[in-house]
């Protein structure tokens, strides 16, 4: 009994689907991963940046403290940081660094209770402390993110 076999000349079509599909999948699982690893990227440039310009907003206030505390500002109302030449200057038009982030700060009044010690109900206003709260926005596709920190300054 004698056995034939035939030998396979190439790949038959449906072959050819299969692996392009497979080479099709695995290349659409790299870009999104490299998608997913830039807008990440991206989103972390952007925080560590706010981060550093609530750090420096938060100096330059103090700088304006210690330079004029009667005109430092408002209670309530939202200032902007500018550098202008050599100094800061704070001013209540909106201003945008990196045409990305806007950087605002704003003040609120202390109360103290009868230990000197601050408090959030009652007590008295004291006129020699204001807490600073200074924000940095910024949007993207995912919408408008905001980083902001808190302190408190004293009359010098």
């Amino acid at each position: 009994m004698i056995i034939s076999s035939k030998k396979r000349a190439g790949m038959s079509l449906v072959e050819v689907v299969i692996s392009s599909a497979i080479v099709l999948l695995i290349s659409m699982a790299f870009i999104s991963i490299n998608l997913l690893y830039l807008k990440t990227s991206d989103t972390s440039i952007k925080t560590v940046k706010a981060t550093y310009l609530i750090e420096e907003g938060v100096e330059a206030v103090n700088f304006l403290k210690d330079k004029d505390w009667a005109g430092l500002g408002v209670v309530g109302v939202n200032y902007y940081l500018v550098w202008i030449g050599t100094t800061w200057q704070a001013t209540t038009t909106k201003s945008y660094i990196d045409q990305v982030f806007e950087r605002k700060y704003s003040f609120e009044n202390v109360n103290r209770d009868s230990n000197m010690n601050i408090t959030l109900v009652g007590g008295t206003v004291d006129l020699n402390t204001r807490k600073l709260t200074v924000q940095v926005s910024w949007s993207d596709i995912s919408g408008t993110t905001t980083k902001s920190m808190s302190s408190y300054l004293m009359k010098p």
